[in-house]
């Protein structure tokens, strides 16, 4: 294996937020083509990894690399990720359109005062197809509803051509069948080559979808296929005793005590399982 088989490379990374140690000694590889789920409680750290991979935040120890250079090396290659942010960092009542906010995705190809060419509103479009939401192009982003608000972000993401997609959470906030249509999308990109990093707390859910999964609670817990790694221990070592997994056909379930399902996110599971 060469180093250009690797997208993500971690070495021994430790990232402070404000006045607290946010991740501690990650290190971690992730392959090209490959679908990855960071997995772990509210705090853990998992989204100031992602903002550790854009360059958003510097480690204070280790060394980052994406598409074999430090994220702050990658000039033009910049363009060869696509970032989806939590809705909720997004204002809703921000008065857009649906098609204005994917053409925003465009920005650092276009510039900030220059016009889309036909090109860049022909790829926007493209785009809001590749989402199901080309009928939606004139609706105002606030009036749409969650799933379509994240669909809408996704396409954003997607109207660089990326090789390698971020996402924060991006089923928060979102009823189960909306969740299952925004995972059943990324499967559908990940299976047209494009490496994805996806944030996440559904642990039953995403591991129907991924290669792999790594677990994180400001350390790396464990790192691997979802059937080799998600065990009861390394669920004690993210989310405590009150965590309990186990098994129903292929898909691992998470149970918590009702004071933590809050926490963990995970009441979706509780209610399915009763």
């Amino acid at each position: 294996m060469t180093e250009n088989d690797f997208v993500v490379e971690l070495d021994h990374v430790s990232v402070m937020y404000q006045t607290h140690l946010a991740l501690r000694n990650i290190t971690m590889r992730v392959r090209e083509g490959e679908f990855l789920a960071l997995l772990g409680p509210n705090g853990a750290g998992k989204s100031t990894l992602i903002k550790t991979i854009l360059g958003l935040m510097e480690p204070i120890a280790g060394t980052v690399k994406v598409f074999g250079v430090p994220p702050k090396q990658l000039g033009k290659r910049r363009t060869w990720i696509g970032y989806v942010p939590q809705v909720t960092n997004v204002d809703p009542n921000f008065p857009v359109k649906a098609f204005d906010i994917v053409l925003m995705g465009l920005y650092g190809k276009i510039g900030l005062f220059r016009r889309p060419s036909r090109e860049d509103k022909e790829a926007a479009m493209r785009a809001m197809e590749s989402v199901g939401m080309q009928d939606l192009t004139d609706r105002r982003f606030g009036s749409l509803s969650g799933g379509q608000q994240q669909r809408l972000l996704v396409a954003r993401a997607l109207v660089v051509n990326p090789k390698l997609l971020l996402l924060d959470e991006p089923t928060t906030g979102v009823d189960t069948a909306t969740s299952s249509s925004i995972y059943d999308l990324l499967s559908d990109l990940h299976g047209k080559g494009i490496t994805i990093i996806l944030v996440s707390h559904d642990v039953g859910i995403v591991s129907q979808y991924v290669d792999r999964v790594a677990c994180i609670n400001q350390s790396l817990v464990v790192h691997g296929k979802p059937t080799e790694v998600l065990t009861e221990e390394a669920l004690d070592k993210m989310y405590g005793c009150d965590a309990m997994l186990f098994l129903h056909g292929p898909m691992p379930h998470m149970v918590v005590k009702k004071e933590m399902a809050g926490v963990i996110g995970l009441e979706d599971l509780k209610k399915e399982e009763r």
